[in-house]
């Protein structure tokens, strides 16, 4: 199994286009010797609510933002 962790200075933020009114944020996944991961988290809404998310490690909170 490859040890994947998350590239702490990477992040992109989309908003909604086709998405109602929401968005969508994206974290890349690194490893020695891999291919780069990406992972898509997204929110699709009716712009009402918006939804709140934190990025963290045991030590600090390294992104806090709305989808």
């Amino acid at each position: 199994m490859k040890k994947y962790s998350f590239d702490k200075k990477f992040y992109k933020h989309l908003e909604g286009g086709d998405l109602d009114g929401g968005g969508i944020v994206i974290f890349k996944l690194i490893a020695p010797k891999q291919k780069n991961l990406y992972l898509h988290i997204y929110n699709s809404h009716n712009g009402y609510y918006s939804h709140g998310f934190e990025f963290k490690d045991d030590k600090e909170i390294i992104k806090k933002d709305y989808i």
